[in-house]
């Protein structure tokens, strides 16, 4: 089954209007656990790298409350949300674990604003992008051997 997975980032006119958004499917089965605990004690990190190296980090802390209630909720039976309207500490807005079968499984990846810290477009491919356990290591990746559109202001690509 061959990897899905696109990746778009927009420098805006400000830095408030800077957008990123990653969507992964899996190859693979997922399991719940392998998200660990992000309501509690799992951080997850997205990275992005190009030819040259690591160009970007953000982070999603576990644990963290948004004004009177938490950031990560536990999804129904498969996954985990993270919602954070002000994007503290690295412009991470939106975040979407959903464990599943083979070709069920996803992950999507939001940020925006000023905190988020977009790298100096255009990027040289290849690109890849990874989702990292802070805990232990896991890691849910794509790679990008060219881009759609890659400009000063703008990256889209699709994962071979």
């Amino acid at each position: 089954m061959t990897q899905k997975a696109s990746l778009q980032m927009g420098i805006g006119p400000t830095p408030a209007k800077n957008k990123l958004a990653w969507k992964w499917v899996s190859r693979g089965a997922v399991n719940l656990g392998d998200f660990g605990s992000p309501t509690t004690t799992t951080d997850y990190v997205l990275c992005v790298y190009d030819q040259s190296g690591l160009k970007m980090t953000a982070k999603a802390p576990a644990g963290r409350m948004c004004g009177s209630k938490p950031c990560w909720k536990a999804g129904d039976t498969n996954g985990f949300k993270y919602k954070d309207k002000t994007g503290v500490p690295d412009g991470l807005t939106g975040l979407k674990l959903k464990a599943g079968a083979a070709g069920k499984a996803k992950i999507g990846v939001k940020g925006k604003g000023a905190n988020l810290p977009l790298p100096m477009l255009p990027l040289t491919t290849p690109l890849r992008v990874q989702l990292k356990r802070a805990d232990t290591g896991g890691c849910w990746d794509a790679t990008y051997s060219s881009a759609i559109i890659n400009t000063a202001s703008k990256l889209k690509a699709k994962s071979d």
